[in-house]
């Protein structure tokens, strides 16, 4: 995922574990994958990793360990714990799941956004110019296609050699 032009964003948190680069609307528990035509409706924000700080490595998510010093290391009962280690920010890779509950920005209207290969429906008729709308069912909730019977959330700019796809949030 990369943004290309910034315009607005906003913070907010997942109500479930999303893939970075999917389309999300927001609700009183957090942004989260439309299920429904109507819910795809408003799905124009695109869900992208915070900017974290922290020195790698960096825990995914970051347990929450009680009464623990030197970072949680001071206690043998707090190990092992369940996490992804990581050498390197998550945002420097494709296709990397923001963990349900996590802090995350949301890309709205007016950005341009490239998602690579997969993170997004093909169809050799996506091309520059083409509108676009958010997948709401399946294993592909939140990845953009092109439209056929939704509302628009998104207009395709280009999709390169390879199909990374670059595109204008409407």
């Amino acid at each position: 995922m990369e943004l290309r032009r910034f315009h607005s964003s906003v913070g907010d948190t997942l109500a479930e574990a999303v893939v970075e680069g999917r389309m999300v609307f927001r609700t009183a528990d957090g942004a989260k994958r439309p299920t429904s035509a109507g819910e795809a409706t408003y799905a124009f924000y695109c869900a992208v990793f915070t900017v974290d700080n922290r020195v790698p490595p960096l825990y995914v998510p970051m347990p929450s360990i009680d009464w623990a010093l030197r970072e949680g290391w001071d206690r043998p009962e707090n190990v092992p714990f369940d996490a992804e280690v990581q050498l390197t920010y998550p945002g420097y890779k494709d296709a990397q799941t923001i963990p349900s509950g996590n802090q995350v920005v949301l890309y709205g209207k007016g950005n341009t956004i490239s998602v690579s290969s997969g993170q997004w429906v093909y169809s050799v008729s996506v091309v520059a110019g083409a509108l676009l709308e958010v997948e709401y069912s399946g294993d592909d909730k939140g990845k953009l296609k092109l439209l056929a019977s939704g509302t628009a959330i998104a207009m395709c700019r280009e999709v390169g050699t390879d199909e990374k796809l670059t595109f204008d949030i409407l």
